[in-house]
């Protein structure tokens, strides 16, 4: 039974998964792996593709849909004119990104009444408080973002 044991135990851990994420994605290309490094740190959905053999790749960050996200980093993998791209990450990173917002958010989570938060794909952001519904809050909340971030998407993070 010991023996059987310590074979499970080496076997184990042969594939214990690295907490670095490029290494956990055996990114093999020094200029994929500063592109994931910054990719990581957008806001939105964001998608990152891989060729086949880890040396191509290619991202779409601070997209309002998945898809979009997706799409973006399928073309940009693509372009690098190595075979079998594939979406190997994809996330919604729902971070504030700016110092200013960051503030409000957290005097936002003290306000009453009906509100709601939304970051903009830039960084920036805009909030409601007080609405008569909370689709009210959420309308003028995306609003106030569109209006201070008008070349970027903007979407809900916070909403009572």
């Amino acid at each position: 039974m010991l023996n059987y044991l310590v074979a499970f135990t080496v076997a184990v851990s042969a594939v214990c998964i690295s907490s670095d994420p490029v290494s956990a994605l055996d990114i093999r290309s020094s200029g994929c792996k500063s592109i994931y490094k910054k990719y990581q740190k957008f806001v939105g959905y964001k998608a990152f593709a891989l060729s086949k053999d880890r040396r191509g790749c290619g991202h779409g960050s601070r997209y309002a849909s998945k898809q979009g996200a997706a799409k973006r980093a399928m073309e940009e993998c693509r372009k690098t004119k190595l075979s079998g791209c594939k979406i190997v990450h994809e996330a919604l990173n729902k971070d504030v990104a700016t110092d200013p917002c960051r503030k409000n958010l957290r005097k936002f989570q003290n306000w009453p009444g009906r509100k709601a938060f939304a970051v903009a794909t830039s960084g920036g952001c805009g909030y409601s408080w007080d609405g008569r519904s909370r689709h009210s809050a959420i309308r003028s909340a995306l609003s106030a973002c569109r209006e201070h971030n008008p070349r970027s998407k903007c979407f809900v993070i916070r909403q009572k």
